[in-house]
């Protein structure tokens, strides 16, 4: 009986290993590096849309070419209403944010007027960003946007504050419709 042939690892086996591991490293890296986002108090009592958003990088990687969209989906105000309509976008002045680094956004950087207090609001912010070690030409597979949407809720005294919901799936959609352009484009 003959004996079965033993496997032989060359230095083509360990290469291949070590390949394996790092693209698994750096896989796990991409995934881990987020921002996320929370809202800061309004400057303006009476105002909701003059609460202002605070992006996080909370990952474990810097991240390039951070770009923020404002879009509002709907306001309704005690007389007028308004929607859809995009504010202005906002990039850090390098477009970099490092481990730990937080911005400030406002949500309304554009005027908006349909009275006071506003009635309802629903308002998603875009964030296009890429990991710092992915190179520039590679932004179509990992300039993905993260959507963190909003809407409005009226408390007893008449005050009003934003509160965060799950993305529906079609706010992205809906912005690059209304806007014309990719959310993510490279520049």
């Amino acid at each position: 009986m003959p004996t079965p042939p033993t496997t032989q690892w060359d230095w083509k086996s360990w290469v291949g290993v070590a390949i394996g591991l790092v693209s698994l490293i750096l896989g796990s890296l991409i995934l881990e590096s987020r921002p996320t986002l929370s809202l800061d108090a309004p400057t303006k009592p009476e105002d909701i849309l003059s609460t202002q958003a605070i992006i996080s990088n909370d990952g474990a990687l810097p991240l390039e070419d951070v770009d923020v969209a404002v879009f509002i989906r709907k306001i309704q105000g005690p007389k007028y209403s308004a929607g859809p309509t995009t504010g202005t976008r906002y990039q850090p002045p390098s477009r970099e944010m490092n481990i730990g680094d937080k911005k400030t956004i406002r949500i309304s950087p554009v005027s908006i007027y349909v009275g006071t207090p506003i009635v309802s609001v629903d308002v998603g912010l875009i964030v296009c960003y890429r990991p710092d070690f992915v190179p520039a030409w590679m932004w179509m597979w990992f300039g993905k946007p993260k959507v963190f949407r909003f809407d409005s809720a009226r408390f007893a005294d008449g005050t009003s504050k934003l509160r965060q919901q799950p993305d529906d799936g079609k706010l992205l959609s809906e912005y690059e419709r209304f806007a014309g352009v990719k959310a993510c484009a490279p520049n």
